[in-house]
């Protein structure tokens, strides 16, 4: 028999968000709580790799926008809100 527990993550505790390159492998991670220096960042270098330098794709770009941008009306509620991650 298999337990699983559950672990409850306040959403104002998860401050990065990282990825892989599909080029090189180098792990990417941004500070999703510095919103205004998140968008400023892409402005000036683009969302590339700081390794290889290959581009991501813009998807990648738009979805971190979209998850930066609820970080931010969540925080401005003050509502309580958590991720729960199954742990095996």
């Amino acid at each position: 028999m298999t337990e699983h527990t559950e672990l409850r993550i306040p959403y104002d505790d998860l401050k990065f968000i990282s990825f892989e390159c599909r080029g090189c492998g180098t792990e990417i991670t941004m500070d999703i709580s510095r919103e205004d220096q998140l968008q400023a960042d892409w402005e000036n270098k683009g969302l590339r790799c700081t390794y290889c330098t290959m581009t991501f794709d813009l998807a990648v770009k738009h979805a971190i926008a979209n998850y930066v941008q609820w970080y931010s009306l969540i925080k401005n509620s003050k509502q309580s809100v958590f991720f729960r991650l199954k742990k095996a």
